[in-house]
């Protein structure tokens, strides 16, 4: 009988509690693959990055020590690398969409040095750009050799689903031909499968 007291003793001191901290990590780590989807869930790598530290540090408080080390260890592993993919997932993608908004811009502006205007116009927004024939004559007074300049200035104030874009071209007749031009990307159906289309909405001097 003293022996099973005993060791029942033995088995309760030998028990450690599992830290709710170090689990609640392993989970949110879990969930941080949402951030994949969206940016809007960002969060949950960071909170389950919180939540393994703390875990950690429960684990490891001296006088209560607990299991549970690897499971916040787990959910800081799958924190850190579903947030670093989000990340360069969202960055790489944006700059893809920036580098074709710069490229649109780049015709629309070759389409108004040619004098092709309908199909400048084709590009537009319909009553987007009630200027375009004024672009057209000021840009023809440009020289034939100007190159135009064509720098992505960030994305739409009133709209973040626009870039805008800066266009250069000199030497002209009138000094320098400068406007911004913001574009926005859409997808169209066609017999082949959709296709990337970029529009531009608005156009405006240079200030």
């Amino acid at each position: 009988m003293g022996r099973a007291v005993n060791g029942h003793e033995d088995g309760l001191l030998g028990y450690r509690p599992v830290s709710g901290l170090a689990v609640a990590a392993l989970v949110a780590g879990a969930l941080s693959a949402t951030a994949v989807i969206s940016p809007f869930f960002w969060v949950v790598p960071l909170l389950a990055v919180g939540l393994a530290c703390l875990g950690l540090m429960d684990v490891q408080r001296s006088g209560a020590e607990k299991v549970g080390r690897l499971a916040a260890l787990g959910g800081l592993a799958l924190a850190t690398g579903f947030g670093a993919q989000s990340v360069a997932a969202t960055l790489t993608t944006r700059w893809i969409a920036s580098a074709r908004a710069q490229a649109a811009a780049g015709l629309w502006i070759e389409a108004l040095q040619h004098g092709r205007a309908d199909d400048a116009r084709a590009m537009c927004l319909p009553d987007t750009v009630p200027q375009l024939d004024d672009l057209v004559r000021e840009v023809e007074g440009c020289s034939n050799e100007a190159q135009p300049m064509v720098v992505v200035i960030g994305r739409g104030a009133g709209n973040p689903d626009t870039w805008r874009v800066r266009a250069t071209v000199k030497p002209c007749a009138g000094g320098t031909f400068d406007v911004i031009i913001e574009l926005a990307n859409s997808t169209v159906s066609r017999q082949e499968g959709p296709v990337e289309r970029w529009t531009v909405v608005a156009c405006e001097p240079a200030g």
